[in-house]
Protein backbone atom coordinates (compact mmCIF):
# COMPACT_ATOMS: atom_id res chain seq x y z
CA UNK A 1 0.00 0.00 0.00
CA UNK A 2 1.02 3.33 -0.54
CA UNK A 3 3.71 4.72 2.01
CA UNK A 4 3.82 8.44 0.89
CA UNK A 5 1.36 10.98 0.87
CA UNK A 6 1.37 14.96 0.46
CA UNK A 7 -0.08 18.13 2.12
CA UNK A 8 -1.93 20.54 0.19
CA UNK A 9 -2.70 17.93 -2.63
CA UNK A 10 -5.42 15.22 -3.34
CA UNK A 11 -4.01 11.59 -2.86
CA UNK A 12 -5.60 9.06 -4.00
CA UNK A 13 -5.62 5.13 -2.33
CA UNK A 14 -6.18 2.11 -4.36
CA UNK A 15 -6.62 -0.91 -2.20
CA UNK A 16 -7.61 -4.18 -4.16
CA UNK A 17 -9.41 -6.35 -2.48
CA UNK A 18 -7.69 -10.42 -2.68
CA UNK A 19 -8.23 -13.38 -1.21
CA UNK A 20 -5.08 -14.37 0.29
CA UNK A 21 -5.21 -18.21 -0.27
CA UNK A 22 -6.05 -18.48 -3.85
CA UNK A 23 -4.98 -15.20 -4.98
CA UNK A 24 -8.30 -14.59 -6.41
CA UNK A 25 -10.14 -10.75 -6.73
CA UNK A 26 -13.15 -10.26 -4.37
CA UNK A 27 -15.63 -7.47 -5.17
CA UNK A 28 -15.40 -4.45 -2.57
CA UNK A 29 -19.10 -4.67 -2.80
CA UNK A 30 -19.35 -7.78 -0.78
CA UNK A 31 -18.36 -5.84 2.20
CA UNK A 32 -21.25 -3.62 4.40
CA UNK A 33 -18.82 -1.02 5.43
CA UNK A 34 -15.35 0.28 4.98
CA UNK A 35 -13.50 2.84 7.30
CA UNK A 36 -10.08 4.50 6.48
CA UNK A 37 -8.12 6.41 9.25
CA UNK A 38 -4.99 8.39 8.71
CA UNK A 39 -3.14 8.50 13.02
CA UNK A 40 -0.25 11.01 13.70
CA UNK A 41 2.61 9.52 15.90
CA UNK A 42 0.53 9.26 19.14
CA UNK A 43 -2.16 7.07 17.64
CA UNK A 44 -4.74 10.24 17.58
CA UNK A 45 -7.15 9.93 14.44
CA UNK A 46 -6.60 13.13 12.04
CA UNK A 47 -8.50 11.97 9.29
CA UNK A 48 -11.45 9.28 8.93
CA UNK A 49 -13.30 8.35 5.51
CA UNK A 50 -16.04 5.97 5.67
CA UNK A 51 -17.69 3.83 2.94
CA UNK A 52 -19.30 6.86 0.33
CA UNK A 53 -17.87 9.43 2.67
CA UNK A 54 -14.47 9.58 0.94
CA UNK A 55 -14.28 5.89 0.25
CA UNK A 56 -15.74 4.52 -3.23
CA UNK A 57 -16.03 1.08 -4.54
CA UNK A 58 -14.63 0.30 -8.16
CA UNK A 59 -15.22 -2.83 -9.02
CA UNK A 60 -12.45 -5.04 -6.57
CA UNK A 61 -10.86 -2.26 -5.40
CA UNK A 62 -11.79 0.65 -2.87
CA UNK A 63 -10.76 4.08 -3.81
CA UNK A 64 -10.23 6.50 -0.71
CA UNK A 65 -9.56 10.26 -1.40
CA UNK A 66 -7.98 12.59 0.81
CA UNK A 67 -8.97 16.08 -0.26
CA UNK A 68 -6.53 19.22 -0.84
CA UNK A 69 -8.11 20.90 2.54
CA UNK A 70 -7.73 17.53 4.77
CA UNK A 71 -4.01 17.35 3.87
CA UNK A 72 -3.20 20.54 5.36
CA UNK A 73 -0.03 22.14 5.44
CA UNK A 74 0.04 21.12 9.49
CA UNK A 75 0.71 17.77 8.20
CA UNK A 76 4.30 16.50 7.50
CA UNK A 77 6.25 13.59 8.81
CA UNK A 78 5.77 10.38 10.31
CA UNK A 79 1.67 9.18 10.44
CA UNK A 80 0.03 5.61 10.14
CA UNK A 81 -2.59 4.41 8.37
CA UNK A 82 -5.02 1.65 8.25
CA UNK A 83 -8.48 0.31 5.84
CA UNK A 84 -10.81 -1.93 8.06
CA UNK A 85 -14.10 -3.46 6.65
CA UNK A 86 -16.56 -5.49 7.80
CA UNK A 87 -18.55 -8.80 6.23
CA UNK A 88 -22.02 -9.14 5.99
CA UNK A 89 -23.24 -10.20 9.41
CA UNK A 90 -21.19 -6.42 10.62
CA UNK A 91 -18.56 -8.05 11.69
CA UNK A 92 -14.89 -6.26 11.70
CA UNK A 93 -12.48 -8.07 10.02
CA UNK A 94 -8.61 -7.16 10.60
CA UNK A 95 -7.29 -4.28 8.38
CA UNK A 96 -6.97 -4.69 4.53
CA UNK A 97 -4.12 -2.71 4.75
CA UNK A 98 -2.70 -1.06 8.33
CA UNK A 99 1.20 0.82 8.05
CA UNK A 100 3.39 4.03 8.18
CA UNK A 101 2.75 6.26 5.72
CA UNK A 102 4.98 9.51 5.41
CA UNK A 103 3.42 12.83 4.31
CA UNK A 104 5.45 14.98 2.08
CA UNK A 105 5.99 19.21 2.50
CA UNK A 106 4.77 20.62 -0.64
CA UNK A 107 5.33 24.05 -0.95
Amino acid sequence: MTDLLYQKSVNQIRVPVVDDITGEAISASSFTKAEYVLYDVTGNEKITRSLNKGIEIDGDTFVITLTAEMMSANFSGPHSHQLVVFNQSYERLPPLFKGKVEIESVV
